[in-house]
């Protein structure tokens, strides 16, 4: 694994905690989402949902993950998984901020 960048270290830093995230996924709407529509791309079930349910359609939410993001400084979610060890909670932190 990489060393998280500094721009990504207050993401990582901002994250409110394991508590906080579980009441923040048991808290969505999920009628129409299935995490196992990302399952080829080994993203966690629990942001695969959150994911899913905050971007929205399977194919919008699939190039959300391969597109830099502005929030994450211009990375893509995808990379900030699979390159960084602490990329699950910088996601986490990001996906608990938007609308």
């Amino acid at each position: 694994m990489n060393k998280l960048p500094e721009d990504l270290k207050v993401l990582y830093n901002a994250y409110l905690g394991e508590n906080a995230w579980n009441v923040f996924v048991s808290g969505l709407r999920s009628a129409c989402v299935n995490p196992n529509d990302l399952l080829d791309l080994t993203i966690p079930e629990d942001i695969a949902k959150v994911i899913l349910s905050k971007v929205g359609p399977i194919e919008h939410t699939r190039r959300w993950l391969v597109l830099p993001v502005p929030a994450l400084s211009n990375y893509n979610p995808l990379d900030i998984l699979k390159n960084y060890e602490e990329g699950e909670i910088i996601l986490r932190s990001v996906l608990m901020r938007m609308p």
